[in-house]
């Protein structure tokens, strides 16, 4: 039964992270901004290929992906609102898909020995996604990227437009 939990935390980290990204891919295609990488996984690259005029590119280690666009120097609000929105949406979308399995299945030992891991990890998800700066947030020591006025930071501060000082 352990092997069972830990494969199912593993494939329910693939399963999110995958389902996560390719949303986020499928607004920014909805909105006519150009793609031009999906990474999911982090680590050593294991499938690196070009598919539609976009890199696709698969890590080993199932915590993070990305979808990259091609620079551009105008793109409308609501397009980034789009295409931001919704990797968290898919979060909450696939939460709630979980849980209702979980309801239905409440009386099987194995369904929940299946699904209990791969609803904590999507809400270990949703709490990263949907509440971005949280403590846990960016434990990993990655940048945090925001958007401000039109611009990209991409330290871990943040600054204010009316002032030098860095808040």
């Amino acid at each position: 039964m352990p092997f069972l939990v830990i494969a199912s935390f593993f494939f329910g980290a693939w399963t999110s992270i995958v389902l996560h990204e390719s949303s986020h891919a499928l607004a920014g295609h909805l909105a006519n901004l150009q793609i031009r990488e999906f990474r999911v996984g982090l680590g050593p690259t294991v499938l690196n290929t070009r598919l539609l005029g976009v890199d696709i590119r698969v890590g080993t280690i199932p915590i993070a992906g990305r979808v990259r666009t091609f620079p551009q120097l105008f793109y409308s609000k609501s397009a980034n609102l789009l295409l931001v929105a919704a990797g968290p949406a898919m979060d909450v979308v696939w939460l709630v898909v979980l849980l209702g399995a979980m309801s239905i299945h409440q009386d099987s030992q194995l369904a929940g020995s299946i699904l209990a891991p791969a609803v904590i990890f999507q809400i270990m998800m949703v709490i990263g996604n949907v509440f971005p700066h949280s403590p846990g947030s960016t434990a990993s020591g990655h940048p945090t990227i925001c958007w401000l006025s039109g611009r990209l930071s991409r330290k871990n501060t943040i600054r204010a437009r009316c002032s030098d000082r860095t808040i």
